[in-house]
């Protein structure tokens, strides 16, 4: 799981980007009982273009 800070660097964007997606439906956040916001990585790399995705 990652972090909205983490997301917004893996993604090149800033933590508002990331929030604005969160709320447009394009990321979906898990939301720890402290209210902390966490992302899946599969569906983080989703949005990543691919060829700009690391090779495998």
């Amino acid at each position: 799981m990652l972090k909205v800070s983490e997301v917004a660097r893996l993604l090149s964007v800033s933590e508002y980007t990331v929030r604005r997606w969160t709320r447009e439906k394009l990321l979906t956040v898990f939301r720890t009982p402290t209210g902390r916001w966490l992302y899946k990585r599969e569906d983080v790399e989703k949005l990543i273009p691919k060829e700009a995705a690391p090779a495998q």
